[in-house]
């Protein structure tokens, strides 16, 4: 009776240390998360140009021209007193006023929220012209990084 208590609880140790050193379920190594940016880590960015907008009831193309460029590393825009309706150019430069993802002011348009800064990366929203449309008059500030 002896043999088979001290064999049983030789294999019931065995078998916890197996167990504990080869576990059937690892846990995740954590990885270090990609970093998804227009500007590489560790790289400077310099303010472009910082300028300061009226919006209002009817929808305005904020960057256009000089300020719609293929350079930026991101754009931040700042409101103050209303939130905003964006409409990002699916085109980069040039003709196209026109080819908003969504019309601003149509309720389909990328919403940001008033008295807030949200920095819009290049490598999501491009540097195309931005179309906004706001629910009250109000100043906001663009700012283009690059």
């Amino acid at each position: 009776m002896k043999k088979i208590l001290l064999a049983i609880s030789a294999f019931i140790f065995i078998l916890t240390g197996a167990i504990y050193y080869f576990p059937a379920v690892k846990e995740p190594v954590e990885e270090t998360p990609e970093v998804l940016a227009g500007v590489s880590q560790g790289t400077q960015g310099d303010i472009a140009t910082s300028t300061r907008f009226t919006v209002g009831a009817t929808a305005v193309v904020i960057t256009r021209g000089a300020t719609a460029t293929s350079t930026c590393s991101n754009r931040i825009i700042t409101t103050r007193s209303s939130q905003l309706e964006l409409a990002f150019a699916t085109t980069s430069i040039g003709a196209a006023d026109r080819y908003f993802s969504a019309p601003a002011g149509a309720g389909t348009g990328h919403l940001q929220l008033a008295s807030t800064t949200v920095v819009y990366d290049s490598q999501f929203y491009g540097c195309g012209a931005i179309q906004a449309y706001s629910y009250t008059t109000q100043d906001i500030t663009f700012t283009e990084v690059r």
